[in-house]
C-alpha cells in the first residue's frame, strides 16, 4: 500500500493508510492541536475531538499523568478537605488518621473501629470485626458496637449460634 499524505510504501501494518504517526498528524493536521504537558512541559499532539473532555489532553504520557496524581496535596492541604472524614459509598464513615497502623492507603480509618478501640484501650487486629448492633453503618455509638474475634464468630452471630 502506499501513504495518502507522503506516497510512499507503508511497511507498518497498524496503520495501514499512512506509513507514520507522522504522516497521519501532518495529513490531519486540522484535526490536531499542540498542548504542553502540565508535569514534564513537553509538548505533544492531540486530537482536537478528546479536547472537549476536560480531563483529557494534560499529560503527553500515562507515567506523567501517574506522576501528578502522587504529587497531588494530601490531608489538610488538599482543596477538597472536609474536616478529615467522608462516608463511602457502602455507607461506613471513614475518619483522617495517617499515623494509624492499619490505615488505608489514603489514610483513613473506619471511624467504628476507632470507636472500639478507644473503648478496648488498644488497636483491633486486622481480623477483628466491630458489628453494628442496630446495623446502621454510620451509628458509632459505643453502646452499639460489639467486638468479635473474627469474622466466622461474627458470622454465628448473625445465625443465632451465639
Amino acid at each position: 500500500m502506499i501513504c495518502k499524505y507522503c506516497k510512499e510504501e507503508i511497511t507498518n501494518k497498524k496503520r495501514p493508510k499512512y506509513c507514520s504517526n507522522k504522516c497521519l498528524y501532518k495529513d490531519h493536521g486540522k484535526r490536531f492541536t499542540k498542548r504542553k504537558c502540565q508535569v514534564c512541559d513537553k509538548e505533544f499532539l492531540i486530537s482536537l475531538s478528546r479536547t472537549k473532555d476536560k480531563s483529557r489532553g494534560k499529560f503527553c504520557s500515562p507515567q506523567c499523568k501517574a506522576k501528578n496524581q502522587s504529587q497531588q496535596q494530601m490531608g489538610k492541604e488538599n482543596p477538597n478537605w472536609h474536616g478529615g472524614y467522608t462516608v463511602r459509598g457502602d455507607g461506613y464513615i471513614l475518619i483522617y488518621q495517617p499515623n494509624h497502623p492499619y490505615c488505608d492507603k489514603d489514610g483513613y480509618v473506619r471511624e467504628h473501629r476507632l470507636v472500639m478501640e478507644k473503648k478496648i484501650g488498644r488497636y483491633l487486629k486486622p481480623k477483628e470485626v466491630v458489628h453494628h448492633l442496630n446495623e446502621v453503618k454510620d451509628c458509632n455509638l459505643e453502646d452499639n458496637l460489639k467486638l468479635f474475634a473474627d469474622e466466622r464468630e461474627h458470622q454465628r452471630f448473625h445465625n443465632g449460634a451465639i
